[in-house]
């Protein structure tokens, strides 16, 4: 445990999951101080563990994420220098031919990708608000290809121009092949849009209430049905023993929780409900899966705060024996939230506007069942109980892959 080769973007995050209060303008020997000096330094240093791996795994995420954005933007350059170069080609065309030529001046505006743009945008349908209008939208686009002789290099562009932000998601993961393969952006566009009304519709049809269900509670059940399995950068068979490790921490863990009868309370209450709501159950096998990954937990508690007072961090940048988490063995889920900047340009678009918050959002998306066991605590209501086993069934916010 040493705080000797963080910096002070993770030492800042270390002092805020220790509770501590993390003066402004604080530099990194102040910050050092602060963490040193603290209760939870001394007296818990599985704790102090725990918040260094977090914070040195959000600082890894925030990387990604500035890493991806840098090649989003790297991709866009690439593609300016190529209208670039083509409109040189183009000006060294009408500057070396004869001026008399009228055809040349033509030829010219005609392969000018702006020209071209309002032209084809003239002569397609507008973009479809239902998706299954999407490929309706392509056979007209592709007309309007075939009328105005637009060149192949262009066509990529004229399309995400058409389609505007609602590719934004897309262009993170894109690559710059298919970036610049027609064919292979509109087969990447029709997946992110499939038609999926018709499927839930005839799922509900065919769904049956079970007879000690009420109403309420088959509505439920048919709407929480999202399931989703993560894909893995290598195999989870490469993850070592978890399960010492995050039996050590909910001893340190149970240390702090008893020393604060409001702070236990929050804390179980919490589990209780996120039991209660199907998002973890209790493991019933005798013995363990052969691969097994278990995360650490821990709380924020901060109870001068009049909403949330208690924040609890599912770890999964914990490390087992072998030195790799399952962190470091997923993909990063990326940001899937609009920018700020696009968010004001369509709230100016209308007249009215609603605001909404779906609550739990990801919390509703389940995890393949084959999956859960690398999503697994253990917890104990009483500190004097055997610690019991359980899986996250949902998507966990404390795992790379979650979307922010």
């Amino acid at each position: 445990m040493s705080l000797n080769k963080l910096g002070k973007d993770e030492l800042k995050i270390v002092a805020e999951e220790l509770n501590l209060t993390v003066p402004e303008g604080a530099k990194i020997a102040g910050l050092k101080n602060l963490i040193v000096n603290s209760d939870a330094y001394k007296n818990d240093k599985e704790l102090v563990q725990s918040a260094i791996d977090y914070a040195l795994a959000e600082i890894k995420n925030k990387r990604l994420d500035s890493e991806t954005k840098l090649e989003f933007e790297r991709i866009k350059l690439a593609q300016l220098q190529k209208q670039l170069e083509l409109a040189n080609i183009q000006k060294n065309l009408i500057e070396n031919s004869d001026i008399r030529n009228p055809s040349v001046f033509e030829t010219a505006d005609n392969n000018n990708v702006e020209t071209l743009l309002k032209s084809v945008k003239t002569l397609t349908i507008p973009v479809p608000s239902r998706v299954e209008s999407y490929n309706l939208f392509f056979q007209s686009l592709e007309k309007a290809f075939k009328i105005k002789e637009v060149p192949e290099q262009f066509k990529c562009e004229i399309l995400l121009n058409i389609l505007g932000e609602r590719v934004n998601n897309l262009l993170v993961h894109v690559s710059e092949e298919e970036l610049n393969n027609y064919s292979k952006l509109k087969d990447l566009v029709l997946k992110e849009f499939s038609p999926t009304p018709q499927e839930c519709y005839n799922r509900f049809q065919k769904a049956q209430k079970l007879s000690s269900e009420s109403y309420v509670q088959f509505a439920s059940r048919l709407c929480a049905t999202f399931e989703y399995y993560c894909q893995l950068r290598n195999e989870p068979s490469c993850l070592g023993n978890s399960k010492d490790i995050a039996l050590k921490r909910l001893g340190s863990l149970w240390n702090r929780l008893a020393r604060d009868y409001n702070y236990l309370n929050l804390y179980r209450e919490f589990l209780r409900d996120y039991e209660r709501l199907g998002h973890m159950k209790e493991a019933t096998n005798e013995t363990d899966p052969d691969i097994t990954y278990y995360a650490t937990h821990h709380g924020i508690y901060r109870p001068e705060k009049s909403t949330t007072k208690l924040r609890v961090v599912f770890n999964c940048s914990s490390l087992t024996d072998n030195g790799i988490s399952l962190n470091d063995i997923q993909y990063n889920g990326g940001v899937i939230q609009e920018d700020l900047y696009a968010q004001m340009l369509r709230f100016r678009t209308y007249t009215y506007a609603f605001t909404a918050d779906i609550k739990m959002m990801y919390r509703t998306i389940l995890i393949n069942p084959k999956q859960r066991n690398l999503q697994r605590i253990v917890w104990c209501e009483s500190e004097h109980e055997s610690p019991k086993i359980y899986e996250l069934s949902t998507v966990t916010y404390g795992t790379v892959s979650a979307p922010t």
